[in-house]
């Protein structure tokens, strides 16, 4: 009887971009965190601009965005705790637009501990366009690398021998766990009809 690894690719598992995409998004808010506490001038660090390439940053938000990077990581395993993140990065995103737009930009309402300017809006946008991306996408008809992965695949399948179902297959070997006369080995249902 053949083995499983005959009949089966042991590749890696199809990741399904939106989870792909939770993943990025939340190592990136992680990092954004951390670094924008060196730029939100904590007490005890030197004097900083209060944005970080272009954005505004202040130790709230950036705490947000630490904690969302954390929570965001383990939602990524799963493609429904995924599509659950996306809901949180669209709200998120929304907040950050209304709070540059109303304290930043049009100045409608005091800051407080908030730093925003243009950028803050950006980042929000941003925000609701990958949160709205991670839950309205397809799942697994555009992933991205699906044609990479089968390409790795077919390339280890020729680098190691394996062309077809079998090492054996495509050689004139009979595969010694086959039986004769099952149409896909020489000696197959002619031979079996010649037996008879």
């Amino acid at each position: 009887m053949p083995t499983q690894s005959q009949h089966h690719s042991h590749g890696h598992a199809v990741f399904p971009w939106p989870q792909l995409l939770v993943v990025v998004s939340a190592f990136l808010l992680l990092l954004y965190g951390l670094l924008g506490f060196r730029y939100s001038g904590l007490p005890g660090l030197p004097a900083a601009s209060g944005e970080l390439l272009g954005i505004g940053v202040d130790p709230l938000r950036d705490l947000v965005h630490v904690v969302l990077g954390v929570v965001g990581l383990p939602c990524a395993t799963r493609l429904p705790w995924s599509r659950g993140f996306g809901v949180v990065l669209m709200v998120l995103g929304v907040a950050e637009v209304l709070l540059g737009l109303l304290t930043g930009v049009l100045r409608l309402v005091p800051a407080g501990p908030f730093v925003t300017n243009t950028g803050s809006v950006l980042m929000g946008v941003l925000l609701l366009v990958l949160g709205a991306v991670a839950v309205f996408g397809r799942a697994f008809s555009d992933a991205p690398y699906a044609g990479l992965q089968r390409g790795v695949e077919a390339a280890g399948r020729r680098m190691t021998g394996l062309s077809d179902r079998s090492a054996h297959a495509g050689t004139g070997v009979p595969d010694p766990d086959e039986p004769a006369g099952d149409g896909t080995r020489p000696g197959g249902p002619d031979a079996a009809r010649g037996a008879r």
